[in-house]
């Protein structure tokens, strides 16, 4: 139920406080350390970070995808048919992608938000045909603008309250008041990062706690009572900042580790690109190179023949053709 916009003296900041300090210091720690590592790693940390977003995200609207399904489906175009569930999954990871592609200053305007959510069509990455967005224009609700609107009226003024309070108020008013419809939840997780970005606490739209939240046991309801609302939140926001701090610490000694394997080996010029690119994905093909790299579908072989022999990924499909191949961790 909508209560209406929150004040700053209507939060208990003594049972807040507590749980909001190491999530705020723990957010600062994880975006100075990707500041900090080399570009492919950033660069595989939220790719890898993105695919489990999306899919986390998907389980909290029932659906029963995984990311090695979702990574399957971009990797292989033998598979065909999409099924609901893995495609909306698949939309939610096109999105997430989107979210550092436009301005900042105008990701949380009407028109950024359409722009987000209400493109006209996108192509699929699985089956290579057109489907509708996440949210299209014609689907919103009559209202829809004037309720966006008054989502972003209700977000504090910069400075006003500390920064993933503000993150977490907000993600409790797209539930009261669902802009874009009923079945939207994930469009408002997916903000969360983005408002973190747009507010100055991340130097990109790092913060994702989808599956923090799938995990919690009892699970914090937005639209349950304030308290136990923001304390739930910011718990699963200190848990997504230590997991994101050990996937972060593994990918960088991955990272290390192939470099040694792959730099003997580096006959072809985007060999360590190709390395580079199966750090943050679960499963790679040869059409994932052609589409990433922009290489030819003889050199993706080659690539592929000199990373695996280099131990940085195995053929795991038991096909002669349209492989796909998976990590060596």
């Amino acid at each position: 139920m909508d209560c209406g916009p929150v004040r700053p003296e209507d939060i208990p900041w003594g049972q807040v406080i507590g749980v909001w300090e190491p999530a705020e210091s723990g957010l600062a720690r994880l975006d100075q350390a990707l500041l900090e590592a080399d570009d492919a790693v950033t660069a595989g940390w939220l790719e890898a970070t993105r695919l489990t977003e999306a899919v986390r995200s998907a389980h909290l609207e029932g659906s029963g995808t995984t990311e090695e399904r979702v990574a399957l489906l971009e990797a292989d175009s033998a598979l065909g048919l999409v099924e609901p569930e893995d495609r909306h999954a698949m939309d939610i990871l096109v999105a997430l992608r989107s979210c550092d592609r436009l301005p900042p200053e105008d990701l949380l305007s009407l028109d950024g938000l359409t722009a987000l959510f209400g493109r006209a069509r996108r192509t699929a990455v699985a089956d290579r045909q057109l489907r509708d967005p996440l949210v299209t224009r014609e689907s919103w609700l009559f209202d829809s603008e004037a309720r966006l609107a008054d989502w972003l009226e209700r977000l504090p003024m910069p400075g006003a309250l500390p920064g993933l309070v503000t993150v977490g108020l907000a993600l409790r008013d797209w539930h009261a008041l669902r802009p874009l419809g009923e079945d939207t939840a994930e469009l408002g997780r997916m903000l969360i990062g983005v408002l973190a970005w747009v507010r100055g606490r991340s130097h990109a739209p790092i913060l994702h706690v989808s599956d923090r939240l799938a995990r919690q046991e009892p699970r914090a309801d937005p639209q349950g009572p304030l308290t136990d609302w923001l304390i739930g939140f910011l718990q699963a926001v200190a848990g997504a900042v230590d997991d994101g701090r050990q996937r972060l610490a593994l990918l960088k000694l991955r990272r290390q580790r192939w470099r040694h394997s792959v730099g003997p080996r580096r006959g072809h010029s985007r060999l360590g690109a190709a390395a580079d690119l199966a750090l943050g994905m679960p499963l790679i093909s040869g059409r994932v190179l052609v589409e990433r790299l922009g290489v030819s579908p003889r050199g993706a072989t080659m690539l592929i023949n000199d990373l695996v022999a280099a131990g940085v990924i195995c053929e795991v499909s038991g096909r002669s053709r349209f492989r796909v191949y998976a990590a060596n961790t």
